[in-house]
C-alpha cells in the first residue's frame, strides 16, 4: 500500500493544526480540500493511524476492551486543548480504528465526522508517541510500517504474528 502523497500532505497539516489546538486553521485546511473523495480518503487515514496506535500500544495481541477503554481514558485525560468525550474516543477506538466500521457508526453528525477523527488521533498520537520520540518521528514510522505492511503477501502473516509474538517473549526473558 503506497500512501498517496495527495493524502498524505493534508492529512499531516491537519493533524498538526490539531496537535497544536488550532482550531481555526484546522477548519481552514478541512474546508481548502475541495475534493470531497480525497477529504475522506484522508479521515480513513486518520483511522488506520488510530488502529495503528492502538495495536501498538495494547499488541502483540488485539487491543481489548479493556485496553480500549483504558487508552480512551488516558487520551481524554491527557488531552488539554479539547473536551474529549471519553466515551466518544473509546467507540472512535473500537468501532472504527478496530472495528472496521465506517464513521457514521461512531460520530452523530456529518460535521463531527469531519473534525473528531482528526482531533482525536491527534491527541492519540500525542499521548502514546513513545518516550523520547518526536510525534512526527512516530507518525513517519506508522506510515513507513503501513506501506510494508501493505506489500506484504498473505501468506507472511502467520510469520509476522509468530515473529512478533517471540519478540515479545523474548524481551520477558
Amino acid at each position: 500500500m503506497r500512501i498517496d502523497p495527495k493524502v498524505e500532505k493534508p492529512t499531516r497539516t491537519m493533524l498538526a493544526h490539531a496537535v497544536r489546538g488550532e482550531l481555526d486553521e484546522l477548519s481552514g485546511v478541512i474546508q481548502g480540500i475541495e475534493d470531497e473523495q480525497r477529504f475522506r480518503d484522508c479521515l480513513d487515514m486518520c483511522v488506520i493511524i488510530a488502529g495503528y496506535v492502538a495495536v501498538d500500544v495494547l499488541g502483540p495481541e488485539w487491543p481489548t476492551e479493556t485496553g480500549l477503554r483504558r487508552m480512551a481514558q488516558n487520551a481524554a485525560k491527557a488531552e488539554d486543548e479539547y473536551r474529549l468525550d471519553e466515551s466518544q474516543v473509546y467507540d472512535y477506538l473500537r468501532k472504527s480504528a478496530v472495528g472496521f466500521q465506517g464513521l457514521d457508526r461512531v460520530f452523530a453528525t456529518s460535521e463531527e465526522m469531519a473534525s473528531w477523527p482528526i482531533v482525536i488521533t491527534a491527541s492519540l498520537l500525542t499521548t502514546f508517541c513513545p518516550r523520547g520520540k518526536e510525534i512526527w518521528s512516530y507518525l513517519d514510522d506508522i506510515e513507513e510500517a503501513l506501506e510494508q505492511a501493505g506489500s506484504v503477501k498473505p501468506s507472511a502473516y502467520p510469520a509476522m504474528i509468530l515473529m512478533a509474538h517471540r519478540l515479545e517473549a523474548n524481551k520477558a526473558n
